[in-house]
C-alpha cells in the first residue's frame, strides 16, 4: 500500500483534503485521525499519475492548525 506518513506531538482528528493540481476534479478529502503513537498514514492507493497537495486542518488545545505538502504519486 502506498501512503503519506505524518508524525504529530499530540493525538489529532481533523480532516486531509488530497488536490490534484492538474485536474482538480480528481481532489478528494477524507477524516484523519491517529493512531498510537500520534502518527497518521494516508493512503495514495488508487490516485491518479501526478502532482498532488495534502493539505491537512486540525484543532488542538483550542486552536486550529493548517499543514500542506505537496508530492508526486
Amino acid at each position: 500500500m502506498k501512503s503519506l506518513k505524518f508524525n504529530f506531538s499530540h493525538p489529532v482528528n481533523g480532516i486531509v483534503k488530497l488536490l490534484n493540481l492538474v485536474n482538480p476534479g480528481q481532489s478528494r478529502a477524507m477524516p484523519l485521525t491517529t493512531i498510537a503513537d500520534d502518527s497518521a498514514n494516508i493512503s495514495v492507493d488508487g490516485l491518479p499519475v501526478g502532482r498532488w497537495k495534502a493539505c491537512i486542518e486540525w484543532e488542538h488545545d483550542g486552536r486550529t492548525f493548517f499543514y500542506e505538502e505537496v508530492f508526486e504519486v
